[in-house]
């Protein structure tokens, strides 16, 4: 089984850490990496390349679309997961059309949120 490199990038420590607890109780999941604001972790995805990049949309500095866009600009091969607190249709939108493979709210269930990972690697 392929080892899944993850980032994740959310301003807010407890959430941040919670989800990268939560993935890490995978065996196949692997959490290299953590950064609390998008100029940042913009920086630790193009240095690290990870397979996914788990990103809160409203972050200080570089928003989440605006992170993935970069990403997606740059040639970067990993997969944005964008996550927020709201739940609307024009979030999505946006979400999808910065380019990003899959797009959650915050409410997600731990175990969905491992399912959208390996949805996310697998195509």
């Amino acid at each position: 089984m392929k080892e899944i490199s993850i980032i994740i990038i959310d301003d807010h420590p407890l959430f941040r850490q919670g989800v990268a607890d939560t993935l890490s109780l995978e065996d196949d999941l692997n959490v290299i990496d953590q950064a609390d604001n998008g100029d940042d972790g913009l920086r630790i995805i193009q240095e690290r390349v990870p397979d996914v990049a788990i990103i809160d949309v409203n972050l200080p500095l570089l928003n989440g679309h605006q992170v993935t866009r970069s990403l997606i600009a740059g040639g970067v091969g990993t997969r944005v997961i964008l996550l927020t607190a709201y739940d609307d249709l024009e979030q999505m939108i946006h979400a999808i059309s910065s380019g990003a493979k899959a797009y959650c709210t915050k409410d997600v269930k731990p175990e969905d949120l491992v399912g959208i990972v390996h949805d996310v690697v697998n195509g």
